[in-house]
């Protein structure tokens, strides 16, 4: 798992996952459609069998960004890139984790093992962190979002174990 590469990363509940775009940190007047969440999701997950075989009933008009809550409510969990790099401004990192309410031991142990890769990342480039659970319908489940990754885990109940990437 590299978050730092790619737009974003989303895993099934049988622990699956797949990635898509290309994350460069580079003034937006250098990036191409791979480098945006939804011109990368529209081009590279939305085609495919394993999406569509979900039956997340996707609306093209809105987008993957706009779309990420309800990805997770529906059960998908989504690991979201979006740092971005300005002109004349230190590169701001950040990175997205919602989850459905409910995950199951798949996904659980993806993220655990995912833990010390994104705690390392977060550490490393003094990113925002952003972390929320989902109810099936989209809506929130716990009372907003996290922002301290270690509470995230912790609310998930998931253990971590603190290791080098």
């Amino acid at each position: 798992m590299n978050l730092d590469k790619v737009n974003a990363i989303l895993v099934l509940e049988d622990g699956s996952f797949h990635s898509f775009g290309e994350k460069k940190m580079l003034p937006p007047s250098e990036l191409g459609e791979d480098n945006y969440h939804d011109s990368s999701f529209m081009k590279s997950v939305y085609p495919t069998a394993w999406f569509q075989a979900t039956s997340y009933p996707f609306r093209v008009k809105d987008g993957f960004s706009r779309q990420m809550q309800e990805l997770a409510g529906f059960g998908i969990t989504v690991l979201c890139n979006a740092s971005y790099a300005m002109p004349g401004f230190d590169d701001y990192y950040c990175y997205i984790i919602d989850v459905p309410v409910k995950i199951s031991e798949e996904v659980r142990s993806y993220l655990a093992n995912a833990y010390p890769y994104l705690k390392s990342s977060i550490e490393e480039h003094q990113a925002y962190f952003q972390g929320c659970a989902f109810l099936p319908n989209g809506d929130y489940a716990w009372h907003g979002d996290v922002f301290d990754i270690d509470e995230f885990y912790q609310k998930l109940n998931i253990p971590v174990v603190e290791n080098v990437r």
